[in-house]
């Protein structure tokens, strides 16, 4: 239950800090219960949040887009709390969601189609995130094995983010890169 203090007219107002706490800890379960239920996502839903969650991350991660006279970025904002929650190449939260996606992705990556496979790529170079999975391969490793024989699906589009997002993340794939040259 929301914890109220009187306000200064005699009503009952939520203060900004229980405000912003109340929040924190909502968007807190919401993602510990997402992650939980990462496994029961299908290939479109998982590559569709990684890349939500990236573009969240990016926008509040980037100097450019604050600005200190919007209550976008005020100190009580959604904003802070998403930013506490994502942002920063050291986060926790970060890291885990990502690794949970790469985690429920893998075992389904037959079922991505191409833009799907292309965007989970995206979505982790687009935050830095390079997952390894129990078997000691990155997240990219498998992308690459499983878009080989799919890249004349590939639009033009799907093949540049794919390119451009092993060349973000510092990931090398010689077979993939010499298929993409020919394709």
């Amino acid at each position: 239950s929301q914890l109220m203090t009187e306000g200064t007219r005699g009503f009952n107002t939520t203060s900004k800090e229980q405000e912003q706490h109340l929040m924190h800890n909502h968007l807190v379960l919401m993602f510990s219960k997402t992650v939980g239920e990462m496994e029961k996502f299908g290939a479109r839903d998982l590559s569709q949040t990684a890349l939500a969650l990236a573009k969240i991350s990016n926008v509040l991660d980037n100097p450019r887009f604050r600005d200190p006279q919007r209550e976008l970025h005020s100190k009580h904002g959604i904003s802070k709390i998403f930013s506490d929650i994502l942002v920063g190449r050291q986060s926790q939260q970060q890291r885990q969601l990502f690794q949970s996606i790469a985690d429920a992705s893998v075992p389904l990556l037959s079922k991505f189609d191409v833009q799907g496979l292309s965007n989970l790529a995206y979505a982790n170079a687009i935050v830095d995130s390079l997952p390894v999975l129990e078997d000691g391969r990155t997240l990219f490793d498998h992308i690459a094995e499983e878009s080989i024989p799919r890249l004349k699906h590939f639009t033009p589009q799907n093949l540049s983010n794919l390119a451009w997002s092993f060349q973000r993340s510092g990931t090398s794939h010689p077979s993939l890169f010499a298929k993409v040259a020919n394709a």
